[in-house]
């Protein structure tokens, strides 16, 4: 599944609180593989309503969901600007020679480094511990929905700019 091909169902939509309360704003779009949707796939993506006017897609995160007899199965998770302080990500002793010691900025938790170590690093609470980074830094909402289609395998994801991002100075 998380090597197929997958195409969405419908158009993602942003949602968020009615009030605009909450500080996150997320889609979850379900995902068909070969036209048949399965295994409870999808796809949810999330970021603050409000971010700095120079990080446009700060602690922005896609993450390839799975849920299969009643076990949710992360299948791979991207962060675009991730929040903190660098270094942003630090690889388990046991990547050695598989990932670099620890990763800055944009980064991939990829479904095929994860299961080369055990299919337990797909449970939610292994987090998906290894992480390679992203060859470049997001600067516009394209370069953001190219980069999920592409590691996801989804081609032509598209959805609407999100609308949320309060660019605060």
């Amino acid at each position: 599944m998380a090597l197929a091909e997958k195409s969405t169902v419908g158009t993602p939509e942003w949602i968020g609180d009615a009030d605009g309360a909450s500080p996150l704003r997320r889609l979850v779009a379900p995902l068909a593989v070969g036209g048949v949707i399965s295994a409870g796939l999808r796809l949810q993506v999330a970021g603050p309503r409000a971010a700095p006017i120079d990080r446009p897609f700060y602690d922005l995160r896609a993450v390839l969901l799975a849920t299969i007899a009643g076990q949710t199965y992360h299948l791979g998770r991207l962060e675009f600007d991730p929040a903190g302080d660098p270094p942003h990500h630090t690889n388990p002793l046991s990547a050695r020679g598989m990932a670099p010691p620890s990763v800055t900025g944009p980064h991939c938790h990829g479904f095929a480094i994860n299961a080369q170590i055990g299919l337990h690093c797909l449970e939610p609470a292994q987090n998906l511990p290894l992480a390679l980074p992203e060859s470049r830094e997001f600067r516009r909402y394209d370069e953001v929905l190219d980069t999920i289609g592409t590691r996801f395998l989804i081609p032509g994801f598209w959805t609407e700019d999100p609308g949320w991002l309060l660019l605060l100075t």
